[in-house]
């Protein structure tokens, strides 16, 4: 994110991954949205609070995918 101009701070990077995950899922692209999650969590200085997981629980359980949704 850093490289197309956005800061780096925590609320930007809540907000975009949200947004992002949001919209994997209404185009119920669930492969990317594991490979955004799995972005996310290789970002060890950027500390994402409860918003993005939960956008990502609910697409999860709205595909019919609820195990994946309780990972």
């Amino acid at each position: 994110m850093k490289d197309v101009g956005y800061g780096s701070s925590a609320i930007t990077y809540n907000n975009i991954m949200r947004i992002g995950l949001s919209s994997f899922g209404e185009r119920s692209d669930l492969s990317g949205m594991e490979k955004l999650l799995d972005k996310m969590e290789s970002l060890i200085d950027i500390f994402f609070d409860w918003r993005p997981y939960s956008m990502a629980a609910f697409q999860f359980i709205k595909a019919d995918k609820k195990v994946r949704a309780l990972a």
